[in-house]
């Protein structure tokens, strides 16, 4: 399963996250090293750890066990805009729930990473 971690490693480089923050995204965390040793061939993730780093890299399992050379997207069906999902909904973060000041904090640092990525030129606004 070569081709499985050179793709990982190419989708957590494209997105210039560490070993560790693409651990963190499993419950519970999976360690560094454990995500260098699906990097680099030595271990294979669970079916189900498999599903979910597709889901967070939002490409197909195919493409990840190299059946497929074609990135394919999966969409999601129903868009949602992030603040009002977080204002409507029991959100978790690392196991404990956010409380509403929690909330607006977390909204307040995602506009401004989202204005500084603006102004910066590396994400578009939309004019829609």
């Amino acid at each position: 399963m070569k081709e499985f971690g050179e793709r990982l490693k190419k989708l957590r480089t494209n997105r210039h996250m560490t070993q560790e923050e693409l651990g963190s995204i499993f419950n519970p965390p999976l360690s560094q090293s454990t995500i260098g040793t699906y990097e680099n061939g030595k271990r294979q993730p669970t079916l189900e750890n498999l599903v979910l780093i597709s889901k967070h890299f939002n490409v197909t399992t195919d493409y990840l066990l190299g059946l497929s050379d074609e990135i394919t997207v999966i969409k999601d069906e129903n868009p949602r805009e992030l603040k009002e999902f977080l204002n409507k909904n029991n959100v978790l973060f690392n196991g404990s729930e956010l409380n509403a000041d929690e909330k607006r904090r977390m909204i307040d640092i995602l506009t401004g990473l989202f204005w500084d990525n603006f102004t910066n030129k590396k994400w578009k606004l939309n004019t829609y």
